[in-house]
């Protein structure tokens, strides 16, 4: 009987090597291309040379986290305080696991600087962003300057923000790509810088 029964189960197993694939019918197209990056796409690349992109980094860990940024001074870049912190540990990354990459489009970039030291919004805790949230800001300073102040995102007659004056913080998912209509913006933060 066991020999029956084996000798039964190894038939059903042969079954799929000899049976022909489905053809299916009005099944979707193979897509080649991210989700939503297509024909149909309205969003269209920028001069990332030209300003106002040309403030825009991207902010990169070495755990793997990508956040964009954007300079506010040849060595100050403006970022989301939640792109420093890893939730798997609990802990904030040291500031020299942090890069910034200026000049980004496409896989090249014109400089690599590495984070010296950071201050996080006060009072942001990662772990209750929706009750901190509007303190989720972060200002690195750089090992290097990575542009002339006309690079910079800023006001004033040195191109540099003042002490005391207001920064908004709006990150979305690449920085290398605009929409024609307003962009949908993913996180809005407020922020006063402080020398």
């Amino acid at each position: 009987m066991r020999r029956l029964v084996l000798a039964a189960f190894l038939a059903l197993l042969a079954i799929p090597v000899f049976a022909q694939a489905p053809v299916l019918r009005n099944a979707p197209p193979v897509v080649d291309h991210l989700p939503g990056v297509g024909a149909l796409d309205h969003r269209v690349a920028v001069d990332g040379a030209a300003p106002p992109w040309r403030s825009v980094v991207r902010v990169q860990t070495e755990m793997g986290g990508r956040c964009t940024g954007f300079l506010v001074a040849p060595d100050r870049v403006m970022t989301a305080g939640h792109c420093l912190f890893q939730h798997r540990t609990g802990a904030w990354l040291p500031p020299g696991a942090v890069h910034v990459l200026r000049g980004y489009q496409l896989g090249n970039y014109t400089d690599h600087a590495i984070v010296t030291e950071y201050r996080v919004g006060p009072g942001f805790d990662p772990t209750h962003e929706s009750e901190t949230g509007g303190r989720d800001w972060a200002l690195l300073t750089l090992d290097h300057r990575t542009a002339g102040a006309d690079a910079t995102l800023a006001t004033g007659a040195d191109a540099t923000l003042a002490t005391g004056a207001d920064a908004t913080i709006a990150s979305r998912a690449d920085a290398t790509l605009a929409s024609r209509a307003d962009a949908t913006l993913a996180r809005v933060c407020q922020a006063q810088f402080e020398a």
